[in-house]
């Protein structure tokens, strides 16, 4: 650690520290990575809890967890890098029930005509934050790299309280959904949302079911490009050309430019359904995106002392084509089963 002084109020320095962390190659892939390692040990939790306490007390719990945890990391990280990538673990597998369950949430409200367009929007949050997180990040670790989680941390605990506030499971409990509105969704959606009804998980059909499989086996392969942009790409840029945070959150939000395009998959694919079939929908914008991805990272492996805009611009392409496959992909879990779509 290097002791920094900085000069300002002392209210300012107590909120923003006055230390510098140094960190080897390999403990920051460890921070970067430590998120998802306990991310994909709780997934399965996700529908067992929905069951018992309902996907709203999850959703809440999970991100309120979350954001508590990361408003501990600057003191963690000042006290030892070994306990912050646990907390980074624990902060991840807090957030695996929420995963399942968050597509879940939409199978009360979704009439099937409007699924993939739901399901786009609810996606898009995802790489937005991120994206933001990013460029906001990178102005702000201008004044203390403090200010980055304590932001993300306030950020999280402020959305888990207007959750509890506005969000209702089903329009059935909602007050502020019209007659009009309420008859209109349940008429047109696929799933039961009928609390008396005694659920359980069908795991031997599940686990048996080819569909689920291949659907299982493309939503792994879409997300390991997915995340591998995400985690890897400003500390691709950073190792490669030197590029301070700055910079790399200001090439980030390139992203978010793109991010645009991504919620225009889901109205094509709800126009395709109309006029052809939801299946012929979800394999023709899966099977046009992966093609993308992978021209797109072949033509970046062939290139790789390419100008920092030719790999953010192929980094781009690869990632929007990414959120086309996702959009086609996450959708279809509700078609298969939209009882159990988490």
């Amino acid at each position: 650690m290097i002791k920094e002084k900085r000069s300002g109020k002392w209210l300012f320095e107590f909120i923003c520290g006055q230390t510098q962390i140094e960190l080897t190659a390999n403990e920051t892939n460890l921070l970067v990575s430590a998120f998802n390692f306990g991310l994909v040990l709780t997934h399965l939790a996700g529908p067992w809890l929905a069951i018992r306490i309902g996907f709203k007390r999850v959703l809440l719990f999970s991100t309120l967890a979350t954001g508590i945890l990361t408003l501990c990391i600057p003191v963690l990280l000042e006290t030892s890098v070994t306990a912050a990538i646990i907390s980074r673990v624990l902060a991840g597998a807090l957030t695996g029930p929420a995963v399942p369950v968050l597509r879940a949430s939409l199978s009360g409200w979704a009439p099937s005509n409007e699924i993939s367009k739901m399901v786009s929007l609810q996606i898009i949050g995802c790489p937005v934050g991120i994206v933001s997180a990013q460029f906001f990040g990178g102005l702000l670790s201008k004044y203390s790299w403090h200010l980055v989680f304590y932001l993300s941390g306030l950020l999280c605990i402020i959305w888990a309280l207007v959750w509890q506030l506005f969000v209702f499971p089903s329009p059935e409990e909602d007050p502020r959904c019209t007659e009009d509105e309420r008859k209109y969704i349940i008429s047109r959606r696929n799933a039961s949302c009928d609390s008396r009804i005694q659920r359980y998980i069908p795991w031997s059909i599940i686990l048996t079911s080819i569909p689920v499989w291949v659907l299982t086996f493309a939503q792994l392969c879409t997300n390991w490009i997915i995340f591998l942009i995400l985690a890897k790409f400003p500390v691709y840029l950073s190792n490669t050309f030197g590029l301070d945070v700055f910079t790399v959150g200001l090439i980030g939000t390139v992203l978010a430019l793109v991010l645009i395009a991504s919620g225009f998959f889901g109205f094509v694919s709800d126009i395709i359904s109309k006029n052809k079939s939801e299946t012929f929908s979800r394999k023709a914008i899966s099977t046009t995106s992966s093609c993308g991805i992978a021209l797109s990272l072949i033509l970046l492996s062939r290139n790789p002392c390419m100008l920092v805009v030719n790999i953010a611009l192929s980094i781009v392409l690869a990632f929007s084509v990414g959120i086309g496959s996702f959009l086609a992909l996450e959708p279809n879990s509700m078609d298969l089963a939209p009882d159990h779509a988490g």
